[in-house]
């Protein structure tokens, strides 16, 4: 082909007109071939710059956005931004493309000289501390050019060169969100796997305000004599206590408008800039040194609120209804059960938790906001309606069929497994579940066929790894192991069955190849009705929306977990959906119902091992 497409962006410097031919865009692809369905997905992406495209899985999709943004960073655009959930798929694009583009991560990614290596650079007060190792992230120079210099504030200074930079999509979020210092939104965004950036976003504005980070701060405010806002915090604590000591644990229990204000009424007090200055002083004259672990940590809380207060104050604000507009946000008690996922014993009390939970509006008029080129993937789109109630991402949606041939994966929904549905559950049903799902890998086994089994909650990880008989080894997490560490065990061959949740393995877990031939999924991951953000969504949007899209948000993440051992042509798979309950939620793609099989789940093994080993 010699089709060549011209485009024109006006930007403040005027318009500009970028041509791009078939032949630049074949002389920067990775491969030596290009798909059929990357090859259209190259034609839609020329004609509208700003756009969304469901690519079927292992099609692809990460070779037409680096591409693209290959040949357009030649053509002079720039800066160029490709983002991508994980950090692993970050390292996986820098390891493949090497010296083509840089990678940058969260603080947390980097270790803090100041502290000699021992913690990381997000667990230290930077914004507080007069430290040698800093570099200047608009010129780039060191405080101190005899000292090594910081690798987190380093890549942030040659963020403005010529390259293209690969990072997460947080932090992208963050710095397009927050404004911050250096950053220069792009005129190229590719966003890889956006049907994941609500989460994203939610996980960044979500904040905790709780009486133990309050206590630290009292405690240096007392070391340095501040008084003025010491009897502010202490203020703010006393107000935290009277609200949410008295509501219930469980299930949680929302804070109403008139202790929304209170709360709010309370940060407005806090003056961040004599924080700043009050605690910088202390540091020069001795009274607070940073280099104590419990003043460290002490200082960090403090530059926590400096820094978040202004969020807080945003995010409470947004837990209000306004003149023209609905709540975005709410805000729940503590204390409450902490989740399996935190991971750590906690001393908290009480405080609050703040979820700006509706960020379609966020995501739209800021974070992408002034962007000329933004192209978007993912392999589940699904409805495009409630992809952009969801996202705020209004763009065309674009679907494709695959190239990949339809035969290579099979998907069983037996007609005479257990129905795991809250409200329709029998007894023992879940323990029927286990046992088939053993059942089956047993005898997919025999054959040599590693399997994935996909629960929903940690009880239920929990209780079906306690089931497992003897016959094979089952990996899974636990205190001492993070979920990573054992998937990576597993893609190294040792196990026989990898157990963990969806929320950790139901995504972003390639398993190509044999690694894992068959997936097991035992029932769509609904929120229980009494969780915060359920109660939240059903009195903002009503039960119609909220259904809709609570159908949309299992649909998308059936379709991701039943899909992690399809990555590529090459590979093959079977996934069976356990619970009845599948049948009345998921849907699949026109081209995919020919692959999906409702027969008895004896009939159902037998099928998938002769279809495996064909």
């Amino acid at each position: 082909m010699t089709f060549l497409y011209f485009l024109t962006f006006i930007f403040k410097g005027g318009e500009r007109m970028i041509s791009l031919s078939w032949k630049e865009i074949e002389e920067n692809f990775p491969y030596l071939q290009i798909r059929p369905c990357q090859k259209e997905a190259f034609s839609r992406i020329l004609e509208t710059p700003k756009s969304v495209h469901e690519i079927p899985f292992g099609e692809g999709k990460t070779a037409i956005g680096l591409t693209l943004a290959l040949a357009l960073f030649e053509k002079g655009f720039g800066p160029i931004y490709y983002v991508t959930p994980t950090k692993t798929e970050v390292e996986q694009i820098i390891t493949k493309y090497p010296g083509e583009f840089q990678s940058i991560y969260g603080k947390n990614e980097y270790l803090c000289l100041f502290y000699q290596g021992k913690i990381n650079a997000d667990e230290a007060p930077c914004h507080l501390l007069d430290c040698p190792h800093k570099v200047d992230i608009e010129t780039g120079i060191q405080k101190d050019p005899n000292v090594e210099p910081c690798e987190y504030y380093l890549r942030k200074s040659k963020l403005r060169e010529d390259k293209i930079t690969i990072t997460t999509t947080a932090f992208f979020v963050i710095h397009a969100l927050y404004q911050i210092k250096g950053f220069e939104k792009p005129q190229v965004l590719v966003i890889d796997e956006v049907h994941r950036i609500a989460d994203i976003v939610r996980r960044i504005v979500h904040f905790r305000i709780t009486d133990l980070s309050i206590k630290r701060i009292e405690k240096a405010l007392k070391t340095i004599g501040e008084k003025e806002e010491l009897e502010k915090i202490k203020s703010l604590k006393e107000t935290l206590a009277e609200i949410t000591l008295g509501k219930r644990i469980s299930p949680p229990e929302l804070l109403d408008e008139y202790e929304i204000e209170q709360i709010l009424q309370k940060l407005l007090l806090i003056n961040p800039q004599i924080l700043k200055e009050a605690i910088k002083t202390a540091i020069r004259t001795g009274k607070i040194d940073p280099q104590k672990e419990e003043e460290r940590k002490i200082l960090k809380t403090i530059e926590d609120i400096i820094y978040r207060l202004n969020k807080w104050v945003r995010a409470l604000y947004t837990a209000l209804p306004a003149e023209r507009r609905k709540p975005l946000s709410f805000v729940v008690a503590i204390p409450r059960k902490p989740s399996y996922e935190e991971k750590k014993k906690t001393k908290e009390k009480y405080g609050i938790e703040i979820y700006s939970w509706y960020v379609a509006p966020l995501i739209k008029k800021v974070i992408l906001e002034n962007i000329p080129w933004i192209i978007c993937y993912s392999g589940t789109i699904g409805d495009p309606e409630k992809f952009k109630f969801e996202t705020g991402i209004d763009f065309k949606v674009f679907k494709y069929s695959p190239s990949i041939p339809r035969e290579n994966i099979l998907i069983f929904m037996p007609n005479d497994t257990p129905e795991l549905a809250y409200e329709r559950k029998e007894p023992d049903a879940l323990e029927k579940a286990f046992s088939m799902i053993q059942q089956g890998c047993l005898e997919l086994l025999k054959n040599g066929h590693r399997s994935l089994i996909l629960v929903v909650s940690e009880e239920e990880r929990k209780k079906f790894f306690e089931s497992f008989t003897d016959g094979f080894e089952c990996l899974t997490y636990n205190e001492r192991k993070s979920p990573k560490e054992v998937a990576q065990k597993f893609i190294q061959g040792k196990g026989d069955v990898l157990l963990g949740t969806a929320a950790n393995y139901g995504e972003g877990l390639d398993l190509p190849g044999k690694i894992a031939s068959a997936i097991f999924y035992l029932r769509p991951e609904f929120p229980r009705p009494d969780e915060p953000q359920v109660q939240f969504e059903r009195k903002r949007f009503g039960e119609q929306t909220y259904w809709g899209l609570q159908r949309w948000r299992v649909n998308i993440k059936t379709q991701q977990a039943i899909k992690r051992h399809i990555r590529g042509p090459e590979d093959k798979g079977v996934s069976f959906l356990i619970s009845q309950h599948f049948k009345r939620t998921v849907s699949f793609p026109e081209w995919e119902r020919e692959r999906v099989r409702e027969k008895s789940f004896t009939e159902s093994l037998k099928e998938a091992k002769e279809f495996l080993s064909s």
